[in-house]
């Protein structure tokens, strides 16, 4: 019969210990989302606008404050209603 091994019973503790994604990983993500919005945005629309864009580089400037001064950014469904009145009340729903 082959010898018993040691059970590992610190594998549960070491796990909780290890450190949330960096800040800038997330706000990577956060910019590579924001960015893919944007480009179906801009292929969908019938007319050229910036208004999302510029919303959406806001959104980006506010999360970025949000990791250096803790304060809370907006939603982004307040955020693109403000432009939803009219013709883009779908894609707001969309998004």
């Amino acid at each position: 019969m082959p010898a018993a091994r040691a059970r590992n019973t610190h594998a549960h503790t070491h796990t909780r210990a290890l450190p949330r994604a960096e800040p800038q990983g997330r706000i990577s993500r956060y910019l590579a989302n924001k960015c893919s919005i944007a480009s179906r945005i801009d292929c969908f629309m019938d007319v050229a606008t910036s208004t999302f864009g510029e919303k959406m580089k806001e959104q980006v400037e506010e999360r970025l404050r949000f990791y250096e001064e803790g304060v809370a950014p907006r939603k982004n469904i307040s955020v693109m209603q403000v432009r939803g009145r009219g013709r883009s009340r779908a894609l707001v729903a969309a998004v």
